[in-house]
């Protein structure tokens, strides 16, 4: 890659976003960092997905992590460690990230049961009952990732909440999967996203 590009922006959905601040933490990708100019990210659980809404998503990631070693699901799960505060995703709320952007939109679906809103959009839940009894933690992971994007005036926070209308209810719908994937199935709905944030954008 040409270090010497004008800018550079980033889009990413879900696990996407959190390998695009996983990669821009990085050494390799300091000297690019003065050309980052807008992230937009997609039902994104940059908080993790450990306090979910939904009883069965919950059941369903629990099985699979007693079936099978799967790092992904522990690492959202913020059950890749012997405490919470020694995840990777807790890690990672430790880096450089969105500070370093000059625009950062979040995007979250409410139809969306694979995300939490308050995950997606970094912020701590109006009842701190939906976080157990790990309030602090959260509390802690989300003043890391917001705290340097806060300190500076000159950066533009943007959230969304998009509300899915679907026509036809099937599995997809029932489980909260339709609501995750939404976006990427729907390319008129990213044009609409994408022209809406134009003014940000060019």
């Amino acid at each position: 890659a040409n270090p010497n590009y004008g800018r550079i922006s980033f889009i990413g959905h879900s696990i996407g976003s959190i390998i695009i601040r996983a990669a821009i933490s990085t050494q390799i990708f300091h000297p690019f960092r003065p050309k980052l100019h807008t992230f937009i990210t997609l039902n994104s659980s940059h908080c993790g997905n450990k306090y979910l809404n939904s009883t069965l998503i919950s059941s369903g990631i629990w099985t699979i992590m007693q079936m099978q070693k799967t790092s992904l699901l522990e690492q959202l799960q913020l059950a890749d460690a012997d405490a919470p505060e020694k995840s990777y995703i807790f890690k990672l709320s430790q880096e450089p990230g969105l500070e370093l952007f000059k625009q950062v939109v979040l995007v979250a679906t409410r139809q969306d049961s694979y995300v939490p809103i308050y995950s997606a959009h970094i912020h701590v839940p109006l009842s701190n009952s939906q976080l157990g009894g790990s309030s602090d933690m959260f509390i802690n992971m989300v003043r890391n990732i917001l705290s340097p994007v806060i300190a500076n005036p000159d950066i533009k926070i943007i959230r969304l909440t998009l509300d899915i209308d679907f026509k036809a209810q099937n599995l997809n719908t029932l489980i909260g999967r339709a609501g995750h994937i939404a976006l990427l199935e729907n390319p008129k709905l990213i044009l609409l996203l994408l022209f809406g944030l134009y003014d940000i954008l060019r």
